[in-house]
């Protein structure tokens, strides 16, 4: 039976000859050589010259054939050449300097959400999951902008059209596309769009089996590279190429386990945990599979409802990926979030999430928890720029903006902070992390009453996860009620807390702000123990924990922080 891989590469390698218009370039070649050679026969035999010299003109003319060819595919023949100009200045240390589309615009895109014309609309996790694939894979292009799923999903459902997406998203490209699944049948359309004009620059229907659908995706993503004239250096030509299993089945199962994932509830994330074990099961040990795995039990622990040692758990799957994959960039940035929430070793975290958005500079997860660790070290300058960056690639995340506005609390900026995480309170459900952070926001900014109000309606007194409970502390220490403050400080809650670099950080403030100097104290020191060294943040931008920066049993600790913050920022 033929190699369903070697047969997709095949495929891709006759659709590209066309693309390169080699078959145009030889036909031409062939018309007008036959001309000539007929013309050199009329023409030696009218001046009586020896045919043999026409015949040598017909050699000729067949030998530079196949060059005509090879420069045909080398130079890709099109109808205009654009003139060639200086490179684009970096855009900071450690990143290629990004290209400029054939549009004159720097290379930016979005994957819209691929529509599911499969004959069983349950199919639509697949058509989800190969949405989330492609986009995957140009994440790992640096020279590429590449857009969020969750702001391309909001904007698809919206049915805005395809100028309103570029403007909205600030994006210069489009990619939108559809699946039909039907048994082992496999139908893939995709269709790259100039934003600012719709003018649509590439299209292309790809049909095959299931098996083939490792080469569907790579070819989408490598027709967008050559359309946008992005050269590709050797890492990111392996990840391209690169299948992230062989067995089909055990990739379907990875794709369930991908959209349940998504939803990030306790009930969708023990589904995708039976999907990743079920592919596990046909796969074998398998990096994406095995950092999936990691994924799913870190979440467990980030919402901290669960008694077992999810933490534990994680960095055994994501180390048992990199031992696979040293590379792999999800079980990266599983490990830089756990080395902040679980193992308290911020260093660790920073260079685990450095490694993970070497590969995917635009992974929004990873993003995410970089904020956090800059924020948790003190280097605030770059915590900003990436805040920025995570709002450009995600514009319409409610996370994101959360992120920008936590980015400028820790820089400061106190009221500045407060919109962006109004709008991750709106669009997020009562009682979860979004209503502590919003209630703290307000109070930071003296509107106690409004924070209070917010945490009365939204908190459900036996909610579990770790910032409903923060929520809870906050509220006491509010109502300047501190047997109420104890009463939630739980042995299992302190426990989770003890953890949690930055839930530690906000829980010596809490306490500052209830007027607990004894517990501040000593969350405080347990939160510079784990590494914190924002030295600006906490004797500078945190209204609660300055007052404290006279007092002789603080002095110390700010005075450590401030020496480790002034290291950092030197070295730096």
């Amino acid at each position: 039976m033929p190699d369903p891989t070697l047969l997709s590469r095949v495929k891709g390698f006759l659709r590209e000859l066309k693309r390169r218009k080699v078959y145009q370039v030889g036909a031409v070649y062939v018309v007008v050589g036959f001309g000539v050679a007929q013309a050199a026969d009329y023409l030696f035999e009218l001046a009586g010259l020896p045919m043999v010299n026409a015949r040598a003109v017909a050699i000729v003319l067949l030998l530079g054939l196949p060059v005509a060819l090879v420069l045909a595919w080398a130079h890709e023949v099109r109808p205009e050449e654009e003139p060639e100009g200086n490179p684009p200045p970096s855009d900071g240390p450690g990143r290629q300097p990004e290209k400029e589309s054939p549009a004159g615009r720097r290379a930016s895109i979005v994957v819209l959400p691929f529509d599911n014309i499969s004959p069983d609309p349950s199919d639509a996790y697949f058509a989800d999951g190969l949405t989330e694939e492609i986009t995957a894979s140009l994440h790992a292009v640096r020279d590429l902008r590449v857009t969020s799923r969750n702001s391309a999903t909001v904007l698809k459902l919206a049915g805005k059209d395809t100028q309103a997406i570029g403007t909205e998203l600030g994006v210069a490209f489009v990619l939108e596309g559809s699946v039909r699944k039907a048994g082992e049948a496999l139908r893939v359309t995709a269709k790259l769009i100039r934003a600012d004009t719709d003018e649509q620059l590439w299209s292309e229907r790809y049909d095959g089996e299931l098996s083939d659908v490792f080469g569907m995706q790579e070819e989408v993503a490598r027709s967008i590279v050559r359309t946008l004239e992005i050269h590709l250096e050797p890492e990111e030509e392996r990840r391209l190429a690169s299948r992230p299993m062989d067995d089909i089945r055990a990739y379907e199962s990875y794709l369930k386990a991908r959209e349940a994932s998504l939803r990030w509830t306790r009930e969708a994330l023990e589904h995708a945990l039976t999907h990743l074990e079920r592919a596990r099961a046909r796969a074998g040990e398998n990096a994406v599979i095995l950092a999936g795995i990691g994924y799913v039990y870190s979440q467990f622990a980030n919402m901290g409802a669960h008694d077992r040692d999810y933490v534990a758990l994680a960095e055994e799957h994501a180390r048992l990926a990199l031992d696979i994959d040293p590379e792999n960039p999800e079980a990266h940035m599983v490990l830089g979030f756990l080395y902040q929430e679980g193992l308290r070793d911020l260093d660790r975290s920073l260079h685990h999430l450095e490694r993970s958005l070497a590969v995917k500079p635009d992974d929004p997860h990873a993003l995410t928890w970089w904020v956090i660790a800059l924020s948790l070290a003190g280097r605030n300058d770059e915590m900003g720029a990436a805040a920025v960056h995570l709002t450009e690639v995600d514009p319409l995340g409610p996370l994101s903006q959360a992120m920008l506005g936590y980015a400028r609390q820790v820089q400061g900026d106190l009221q500045g902070g407060l919109e962006p995480m109004a709008v991750w309170h709106r669009e997020s459900a009562p009682g979860s992390a979004a209503s502590f952070f919003y209630a703290h926001a307000l109070a930071l900014v003296g509107r106690r009453d409004d924070a209070l109000a917010l945490l009365r309606r939204d908190l459900e007194s036996d909610a579990l996860e770790v910032w409903a409970l923060n929520g809870h502390l906050l509220k006491a220490a509010l109502e300047e009620d501190p047997e109420a403050m104890r009463a939630v400080m739980t042995d299992r809650y302190r426990e989770k807390v003890a953890r949690d670099l930055q839930l530690s950080f906000y829980t010596a403030t809490i306490h500052a702000l209830g007027g607990l100097r004894d517990e501040t104290l000593e969350w405080l020191r347990h939160t510079v123990a784990g590494g914190f060294r924002n030295y600006p943040w906490m004797a500078k931008h945190d209204p609660w924990l300055s007052r404290y920066g006279d007092d002789p049993e603080f002095t110390p600790l700010f005075e450590k922080v401030r020496e480790a913050w002034e290291r950092m920022t030197t070295d730096v």
